[in-house]
């Protein structure tokens, strides 16, 4: 259950986007804006051009025997595209503002205890 829901908060998160930039970091924002979800690696290679390292987050299997296998290519140290099963699942623009927005729910989910139940998650003030 717990790799269901790690899986998921994944997901989500890759499909949300940001147009910030790590300070020093190469900014491939223009080719990566042009990746669409369902896209292959081929196609992805194609449009971008860009050198980029791999790193295989692996799989995993469902109760149901539904099996999920996990790439992420980065760009940069602040940019990533994830693929789910071969196919481009979300493109991360600023993966160090993602990192900040999981901590947050984390920390939200931790201070609202279980005393109710269940995590209430609190607004993030900026």
């Amino acid at each position: 259950m717990n790799k269901i829901f790690i899986l998921l908060i994944t997901i989500i998160l890759f499909s949300c986007t940001s147009n910030q930039k790590a300070e020093g970091d190469p900014n491939y924002s223009a080719s990566l804006e042009k990746i669409k979800n369902g896209m292959t690696f081929e196609e992805v290679e194609a449009i971008t051009g860009l050198s980029y390292t791999i790193e295989d987050l692996g799989k995993s299997e469902t109760e149901n025997g539904d099996t999920t296998h996990l790439i992420q290519w980065f760009f940069g140290t602040n940019q990533s595209i994830m693929f789910t099963n071969g196919k481009v699942s979300g493109v991360e623009l600023n993966i160090k503002a993602s990192q900040e927005r999981i901590q947050h729910i984390m920390d939200s989910a931790q201070a609202a205890g279980t005393e109710n139940g269940g995590a209430i998650i609190q607004p993030q003030l900026q």
